[in-house]
């Protein structure tokens, strides 16, 4: 299977798996091609927006999910906010990015790996209305019944 990225920026970087293959990794660094100030959105609470500089073009049935880099949340207290990129979309891929901290981040730069994409085989499914059965063990229990 070939997942096929089309560079839409001169400072695009196709993404890699830091393992050598995706039976090493299974997630593929995505890379910063153009990146925003940081933007402070509450006490200690940052954001941005980066640019990939790249559309991607999926296998049928297949998504791609961002997700975090653990490097970046343990070292430096950033995380990716994780979405979805459809096998129809085929815009830029951009990234929202949060900084949680009691001082200003460190400024993000142009090659910098900011997140990781999984791809995952999306399931065919029909939605449909009707009742929903509420014979299992757990039934209703929300919110703290497990203890």
């Amino acid at each position: 299977m070939n997942i096929i990225f089309e560079k839409v920026h001169e400072n695009a970087r196709i993404p890699e798996h830091a393992y050598g293959t995706q039976h090493d990794s299974v997630g593929m660094d995505l890379y910063a091609a153009q990146v925003n100030p940081w933007r402070l959105l509450a006490d200690g609470v940052y954001s941005t927006i980066v640019s990939t500089g790249l559309k991607v073009e999926l296998p049928e049935q297949y998504h791609l999910r961002i997700a975090s880099r653990s490097g970046w949340a343990f070292k430096h207290n950033i995380l990716s906010y994780p979405g979805t990129v459809d096998n129809s979309y085929r815009g830029e891929i951009k990234l929202k990015l949060y900084y949680y901290g009691d001082t200003p981040p460190t400024p993000i730069e142009v090659g910098d790996k900011v997140a990781q994409g999984i791809v995952f085989k999306s399931l065919d499914y029909d939605i449909i209305e009707g009742e929903v059965s509420e014979n299992t063990e757990r039934s209703n229990k929300g919110f703290g019944s497990s203890g």
